[in-house]
């Protein structure tokens, strides 16, 4: 949103220019010189002010997600053809509300490491923010001492949150988001639901100029270190140590440009995910072959338990008793005729 007054001798008129789209917004003050310009996309802007018989003044303005810009210009008396630029522009303070935010724009978000590209995870750059312990609740971080799923977290102006695991509900790849804000006290009624903070994501759309990227971020066994404990782990199969198996590739690309210019434009992102890795070993026991014939003789050996037939149980006063099994005068074996069919 962009709002202010321009000061003149006359009725004027404003013209807001996206400097990314050339999108233009034509609008004609108020009586007082006001003016309002309300559903802008985040990105720079050119503001223009003309009135008959003053010079044009110029001025750019960057507006950031959910927020409000203002900008005041001065006409002075001359010709409408004589413009004049305004190129230091005062640092953008919120006077209307007390809300207390971050912005992470899209230098950061292009420069900052993160180890998965989970653009959730720069929430941590923020003040009043502190690890939750989980990442599937809210964006994973407490905000304003509150739990993690206490986020009410936005994509486009639209809630994007999943009702049932408290987490977002679309996920979003990195490289398609054009900023976000992190809101953590005394946010405005417009952002309803949460009682922690609020997570605005705005997605990036096309501009006049053609933009794309190729894109691959991977880890695998080769490159990675040895564990702390690693080298200690005998691999049996080898002999020696190996480090665990892991392979993991995140892959994309995105375009972005203008479908007709000044007007329509196209964005789109592709990122893929996979990942491999060993598996935790566990110690497993499976019947020998003498074991599948029914001859239970050597684990009654090594064990020191026989193996009792739980068809002859029988209990008298509380107490019951069962006999071994035994099969041609051999103990612990079970006459294979007594096999399910199934397990044959």
């Amino acid at each position: 949103m962009l709002h202010a007054a321009v000061l003149r001798s006359s009725r004027p008129h404003a013209r807001i220019k996206s400097i990314d789209t050339g999108v233009v917004h034509a609008l004609t003050t108020s009586p007082s010189g006001s003016y309002l310009a309300t559903d802008l996309l985040p990105g720079d802007y050119q503001v223009t002010a003309t009135a008959a018989g003053f010079v044009q003044v110029q001025q750019r303005v960057t507006v950031t997600v959910g927020a409000k810009a203002s900008v005041d210009l001065h006409l002075q008396v001359g010709q409408a053809s004589t413009v004049v630029e305004v190129t230091e522009s005062a640092v953008q303070v919120n006077t209307e509300t007390q809300t207390m935010s971050t912005v992470v724009n899209q230098t950061e978000l292009r420069e900052l490491p993160t180890l998965t590209r989970n653009p959730y995870s720069l929430v941590a750059i923020s003040g009043n923010v502190s690890d939750g312990g989980t990442m599937t609740r809210g964006v994973g971080y407490a905000i304003n001492g509150q739990r993690e799923s206490s986020t009410n977290v936005l994509l486009d102006g639209a809630a994007n949150n999943d009702e049932f695991t408290t987490g977002p509900g679309q996920s979003v790849p990195l490289d398609s988001i054009q900023e976000f804000s992190i809101l953590t006290n005394n946010f405005t009624a417009e952002f309803g639901r949460a009682s922690g903070g609020v997570v605005n994501v705005v997605t990036k759309s096309g501009t006049n100029q053609i933009h794309g990227s190729f894109y691959e971020y991977f880890r695998n066994t080769a490159l990675d270190t040895w564990g702390w404990a690693a080298p200690a782990a005998i691999n049996s199969l080898v002999g020696h140590a190996t480090k665990p198996v892991e392979q993991q590739n995140e892959f994309g690309t995105w375009l972005g440009g203008p479908i007709w210019k000044n007007r329509v434009f196209l964005f789109v992102n592709y990122d893929g995910f996979r990942y491999t890795h060993s598996a935790n070993p566990s110690p497993a026991t499976i019947p020998t072959m003498a074991e599948r014939g029914g001859n239970f003789t050597d684990y009654a050996t090594a064990s020191g338990q026989d193996i009792f037939d739980p068809a002859t149980t029988v209990c008298t006063s509380g107490k019951c008793s069962r006999s071994q099994f035994t099969f041609n005068g051999v103990n612990d074996t079970i006459d294979p005729a007594r096999f399910s069919a199934i397990a044959k």
